[in-house]
């Protein structure tokens, strides 16, 4: 229901920005740049795996699932 896709969203953004943070804007590599960036790598791959699922959806689908969460995902501190 949407109540509770909202709150995996809200906790998926929290996930997101702690992950970042922790990899991207350390303590020694303080750059604005790359945790945006960061930011914007994960947003793209959750935007993709979500229309991925409602596709599915879309198309009748009765066992739609969206684990493994993405095997696309690349770790924030590479380029695009």
């Amino acid at each position: 229901d949407t109540k509770d896709f909202l709150a995996a969203q809200k906790a998926w953004i929290q996930y997101r920005n702690i992950n970042c943070s922790v990899f991207e804007f350390s303590e020694t590599s303080q750059n604005l740049a790359s945790l945006y960036l960061c930011e914007a790598r994960l947003t793209k791959a959750r935007i993709r795996l979500l229309q991925s699922y409602l596709s599915c959806l879309k198309n009748g689908g009765a066992s739609c699932d969206i684990w493994p969460l993405s095997t696309s995902v690349e770790p924030c501190n590479t380029k695009e």
